[in-house]
């Protein structure tokens, strides 16, 4: 029993209030190890010290975009599916996701295929 009160300690749940101000609700999860609380926005992640009302400190991680060489592509917009102590985020044949342990916030992403042939140059100009 203790095992699993453990585990769901460590769930993403939806939040209807968030720490932001200017985030009303999101998936979150907690972390008592680490004393961390995860925000998961379609945007990215936020982190804040886990028992503050008003934290302290925040740091954030957010995709601008993916590529090659001196090519890159926008991120396309996230769809999250939240699955236990996991959450995934969906963004075309990019694929993303976080899992919350004991052992702290494991980040991993996986690429279908290589980035298309055209794209933005590092300066910003269209390639191809």
């Amino acid at each position: 029993m203790q095992q699993e009160i453990a585990r769901e300690e460590y769930k993403v749940a939806w939040q209807t209030e968030t720490a932001f101000p200017d985030l009303a609700a999101a998936w979150h999860a907690p972390n008592r190890a680490h004393g961390l609380r995860t925000y998961f926005t379609e945007e990215g992640i936020r982190v804040v010290p886990r028992g503050d009302d008003v934290p302290s400190w925040e740091w954030g991680l957010a995709w601008v975009g993916y590529g090659r060489g001196g090519m890159s592509w926008p991120i396309p917009a996230a769809s999250l599916d939240p699955s236990g102590a996991r959450i995934d985020y969906r963004r075309g044949a990019l694929a993303e996701w976080y899992e919350n342990s004991p052992r702290g916030l494991k980040q991993g992403f996986v690429l279908d295929a290589p980035p298309e042939q055209r794209g933005r140059t590092a300066e910003g100009r269209r390639n191809g």
